[in-house]
């Protein structure tokens, strides 16, 4: 996939809506297409969280450990949306896994190159903060619920 096909799927992305043009350019000189089989972990949980993902095609079932209870599946993601906001936060390390439940095509971010961006330009690095701090409401949120229902 060349830059200018993952720059059509950045612009077509609810996350992006009304982000400028030159931004657009910023994420497409970060970002890369990435298939992932059925059964692959896209992040580990304290791992390095180098990168983020739009979900371009494919189901991710975001998961936590839950002791002898094994894996509980917090939130399933599809397409359109966003997974991993740990490369924005130091000390960039994954809090979760995210497993790829379908054959799943992604455009990852690489979490160094924004963040490095995002440094010099504020305007940007304003922008991408107030996108991803929804994205984390919105977890913990849904986290919160999900182990009130485990728990109760």
């Amino acid at each position: 996939m060349n830059a200018k096909e993952i720059a059509d799927i950045i612009k077509d992305q609810a996350f992006f809506e009304d982000l400028k043009p030159e931004f657009v350019n910023l994420l497409t000189d970060c970002a890369f297409h990435v298939n992932f089989k059925n059964g692959h972990f896209l992040l580990t949980q304290d791992t390095d969280a180098n990168n983020f993902y739009i979900i371009v095609h494919g189901n991710v079932a975001i998961e936590i450990n839950a002791g002898d209870n094994g894996p509980v599946t917090i939130q399933k993601l599809g397409a359109g949306d966003i997974l991993g906001w740990s490369w924005l936060i130091p000390p960039y390390k994954w809090r979760f896994d995210a497993l790829a439940v379908d054959p799943t095509e992604v455009i990852s971010f690489d979490g160094k190159c924004l963040r490095t961006k995002c440094d010099d330009n504020y305007e940007f690095g304003y922008d991408m903060m107030k996108r991803m701090t929804a994205v984390i409401s919105y977890r913990l949120l849904n986290t919160r619920m999900k182990l009130m229902d485990f728990y109760s």
